[in-house]
C-alpha cells in the first residue's frame, strides 16, 4: 500500500514536470520537432527518479530518492543545461534547437542507487511498465498542447512542418483524435467561418488544412471530419464562386499544386474517406 501511494506521488509529480516543462518551452514553437527532445528528457531525467522509487528499499534508497526528486525539481527551475553529465550529446535536444537542458551528471550516490535499482527484478519489470505510461504521458501532453494550436500551425504551413510532425507523432501514440477533430472544427468554425472573414482568406485556410491533414493522416479520415463546416460554408456564400474563379488556376510559386488541384485532390479524400465509414457501418 505504501509502496503503491509512493509510486503514485512520483508519478503526479513526473507529470507535472513533463506538462510544466512542455508549457514552458514548447508552447508557440512550430518550427522546432519537439516530440523526440522530450522523450529522451523523459528517459534521462524522471524514469531516472522513478528507478530510484521502484527500487525503494532501505533508507539510502529513500535518501537518494529525495534528491532526485530535489533534481528534478532543480531542472525544471533552473532551465539551464549544464555543461557536462550523463546524456550530454546522447541525442537531447537534437535539432534546430535545444528545448530541453542536457540531465545533469548523478553523484556517485545516486550512481550506486541505480545500479542497485537495475539489479532488481521486479523494479525492472515495474520499470517496463512505467516506461510506457511516461511515453504515453509525455505523446498526450504534447499532443493536447499542439491541438490548441492547430489554427496557427495551419496558418504558419509549411514553416509549421515539425509541429505537424509532432500532432502526427501524437495521434499515432493516444486516442486523441476524437478531441483533435472536436477541437480543431471549433477553431475554424470560430476564427474564419462568419461573414467578416474574407473568402479568398477561407479558401486558402482551407486549402493550408487540406495539406496539414493530409500530412497528419494520409487516409483522409480527419480530412472528412474536421473540413466538412469549412465545405458547406463556402458553398453558401455567394462570393465564393468569383473567388475561386479568381485564384483557381494560380499555383504559389513554389512548386506546390494550383489551388484547383489541392482542392479537387481535398474532395476526392474527403469523398474515399466518407465512403469507408459506411463500408465499415455496413
Amino acid at each position: 500500500g505504501a509502496h503503491a501511494a509512493c509510486e503514485e506521488a512520483a508519478a503526479a509529480a513526473v507529470a507535472a514536470d513533463v506538462h510544466r516543462r512542455l508549457s514552458e518551452l514548447a508552447k508557440g514553437v512550430y518550427d522546432t520537432e519537439v516530440a523526440p527532445q522530450a522523450l529522451q528528457y523523459m528517459r534521462c531525467v524522471p524514469a531516472a527518479f522513478l528507478r530510484l522509487v521502484l527500487a525503494g528499499a532501505g533508507a539510502s534508497a529513500g535518501t537518494a530518492a529525495s534528491a532526485a526528486a530535489a533534481r528534478v525539481r532543480g531542472n525544471a527551475a533552473s532551465g539551464l543545461a549544464p555543461s557536462g553529465g550523463a546524456g550530454a550529446g546522447d541525442g537531447v535536444g537534437a535539432g534546430p534547437a535545444r528545448l530541453f537542458p542536457a540531465p545533469v551528471l548523478p553523484s556517485q550516490n545516486l550512481k550506486a542507487c541505480l545500479a542497485r535499482a537495475d539489479k532488481d527484478v521486479r523494479a525492472q519489470r515495474a520499470m517496463q511498465e512505467w516506461h510506457l505510461r511516461l511515453m504515453y504521458m509525455t505523446y498526450e501532453a504534447l499532443g493536447a498542447m499542439r491541438i490548441s494550436e492547430m489554427f496557427e500551425i495551419v496558418v504558419d504551413y509549411p514553416d509549421s512542418h515539425p509541429a505537424v510532425l509532432d500532432m502526427a507523432a501524437c495521434l499515432r501514440n493516444t486516442n486523441l483524435h476524437s478531441r483533435f477533430v472536436s477541437s480543431f472544427r471549433v477553431a475554424l468554425c470560430s476564427r474564419l467561418l462568419h461573414a467578416g472573414a474574407h473568402a479568398r482568406d477561407i479558401v486558402h485556410q482551407y486549402v493550408a488544412t487540406i495539406r496539414v491533414l493530409r500530412e497528419i493522416d494520409p487516409s483522409g479520415a480527419l480530412l472528412a471530419a474536421v473540413a466538412s463546416p469549412l465545405r458547406r460554408y463556402l458553398r453558401q456564400r455567394p462570393d465564393t464562386a468569383r473567388c475561386v474563379v479568381a485564384l483557381v488556376t494560380k499555383g504559389d510559386g513554389d512548386g506546390n499544386p494550383s489551388l484547383l488541384e489541392e482542392l479537387q485532390q481535398g474532395a476526392a479524400d474527403a469523398a474515399a474517406a466518407g465512403g469507408r465509414d459506411e463500408d465499415d457501418a455496413a
